[in-house]
């Protein structure tokens, strides 16, 4: 039998009924060919897959004297006000972990400052009492193999945010969020990056994101302004100079990225 798909691609279905062996039939592939390809899946919902999505993050963030320590000194001289402190933790686990290999546990983050700092982050904001939720995000439609989600599974969400609802000034409401909120996506999985500032490459896609008491939503990604991303190169060329011998050159190159993955290569070369 064969069919179209979607997208325009053909699929030969071979199919036997109440055969006790797999019998070769004309024409059909040899079994060394297509058995490589072949994934057998049992049929999930996607309450399932957020299920095993949750379990990558379960007891991340259990509670530690330390952390109580930590989240003091975190917010020294903070006013009591919900984004401020949101940031000041953001800030603080930078300025604390700066190794990314390391255990994922927020209490042993802490204690050998290294490893997780997204799960830090996230513990911290809890002993606060600010509610931030899970969100694990995967990139646009066209930028991944087409997938029909009859088969649900949490293999392309791999992008682990925290998600926050703050109160704004301005009284808007972030799509999905509360009335009077204003919504930030933080990842600390490159340090330093600018608070807030998503990859252009999962800009546009879509998020589960998991519930307070479990379950989970998906959410689309926002896309942010082009410009906010944008890099030029500034160069100088000097041929000669009264400090320089005839004939020399003297060239100065500066580049400016307002790209978010930039800020990985900038913590680097700190140590130059």
């Amino acid at each position: 039998e064969e069919k179209t798909l979607p997208r325009g691609d053909r699929a030969v279905v071979y199919e036997a009924r109440d055969a006790p062996r797999l019998e070769r039939e004309l024409g059909m592939p040899f079994r060394e060919d297509y058995i490589p390809n072949v994934e057998v899946l049992q049929k999930r919902t996607w309450d399932d897959a957020s299920s095993r999505i949750e379990d990558r993050v379960l007891g991340l963030t259990r509670w530690s004297g330390e952390l109580e320590g930590a989240l003091a000194e975190a917010l020294k001289g903070c006013r009591d006000d919900p984004a401020e402190k949101v940031r000041a933790i953001y800030a603080y686990v930078n300025d604390l972990v700066a190794e990314t290999s390391g255990p994922s546990e927020a209490a042993r983050v802490l204690l050998t400052r290294s490893g997780d700092r997204t799960a830090l982050f996230k513990a911290l904001l809890e002993m606060a009492g600010i509610q931030g939720r899970w969100a694990f995000a995967r990139r646009p439609d066209s930028l991944i193999p087409f997938d029909d989600g009859a088969h649900p599974r949490p293999d392309p969400f791999t992008e682990r945010y925290v998600l926050v609802d703050l109160p704004s000034s301005g009284g808007g409401r972030a799509p999905g969020g509360s009335p009077g909120a204003s919504r930030g996506w933080i990842s600390l999985s490159l340090r330093r990056a600018p608070f807030g500032k998503l990859p252009v490459e999962i800009q546009g896609g879509l998020a589960m994101v998991l519930g307070p008491s479990g379950g989970s939503a998906f959410l689309p990604v926002p896309s942010q302004p082009l410009e906010e991303s944008a890099s030029s190169t500034l160069a100088e060329l000097v041929l000669s100079g009264a400090d320089i011998p005839d004939l020399s050159a003297r060239v100065k190159v500066e580049l400016v990225s307002r790209a978010v993955e930039v800020s990985d290569a900038k913590d680097r070369l700190r140590t130059l």
